[in-house]
């Protein structure tokens, strides 16, 4: 089993996320926002795993944001097909022994071993 990661403009590894349109459902978001930050498709939706929350600094205000993540399981087939789309240039399936290593956010770390978990279960 292999864990799908994208390399942030900031240098650092986690997973496709972003913004939810007017009227959209957060899984249909997070759908079409993995094919276009990533070019996969034809995901299968495996749940929830739970949210984060982090605060950052624009030039103008602090942010607090809070981001909901899901598991999907990709095809055998699917094949990443990365434009650029917010500065997003590289990515790595990762296997699940290394996954927890991997990840550039350690407020990730236990939604991670959350999926994991979830993909234990028969």
């Amino acid at each position: 089993m292999e864990f799908f990661f994208i390399k942030h403009g900031s240098g650092r590894w986690t997973f496709p996320k972003g913004h939810q349109n007017l009227g959209e459902a957060l899984v249909e978001t997070a759908i079409r926002e993995i094919k276009e930050e990533t070019g996969l498709t034809g995901l299968f939706f495996r749940g929830s795993i739970g949210k984060t929350s982090f605060r950052f600094s624009t030039q103008d205000a602090m942010v607090d944001k809070t981001v909901q993540f899901f598991l999907f399981e990709a095809p055998v087939e699917a094949k990443e097909v990365l434009t650029g789309e917010e500065a997003i240039w590289e990515s790595a399936w990762v296997p699940q022994s290394e996954a927890l290593a991997f990840c550039g956010y350690r407020n990730l770390n236990v939604l991670l071993a959350r999926a994991i978990r979830m993909l234990q279960k028969p």
